[in-house]
């Protein structure tokens, strides 16, 4: 990753909406961007832009379901060959505590829109962590802890 892949990056999202959504070339319904002569899909590439390098062995997967985003809040890590995200374990950049603390606000009655901006997460993701309970199944490793969805 470099500055001009970046600026590339910044100059082709739009940032108007909940979906940062991707101006540039696609693939597949993909947005992909090229980072020195190699293509990169947009959502990899906002992954690493924000939260830094991951496993390769791991996927980026939307959950959002919208391949043009490249809204870090709506980007999630799995496990290669584990089907379909939605119910698998999910990986989440959010500590085990983070998450206990959104849940507590929710219980408390704050909005889910005021989580959102608080712990700049999509709707949907504040849901699955509040409304839904989705408790951690393994103890934090790093920056990345699992969830069963």
């Amino acid at each position: 990753m470099n500055e001009a892949s970046i600026k590339k990056f910044w100059s082709r999202i739009d940032k108007s909406g909940e979906c940062w959504i991707w101006k540039g070339s696609c693939v597949t319904g993909y947005g992909v961007l090229n980072v020195g002569r190699k293509n990169e899909y947009i959502h990899r590439f906002s992954y690493r832009l924000h939260f830094g390098e991951f496993d390769p062995k791991l996927k980026v997967c939307h959950t959002c379901e919208n391949r043009k985003c490249g809204n870090p809040a709506h980007l999630v890590l799995v496990e290669r060959g584990s089907g379909d995200h939605n119910d698998k374990t999910m990986f989440s950049k959010f500590s085990a505590e983070t998450i206990a603390e959104m849940q507590a606000l929710y219980d408390s009655g704050e909005p889910v829109y005021e989580l959102t901006a608080r712990f700049g997460m999509s709707e949907s993701t504040v849901y699955k962590f509040t409304r839904d309970k989705r408790k951690p199944v393994a103890e934090s490793t790093g920056d990345l802890v699992a969830f069963q969805t």
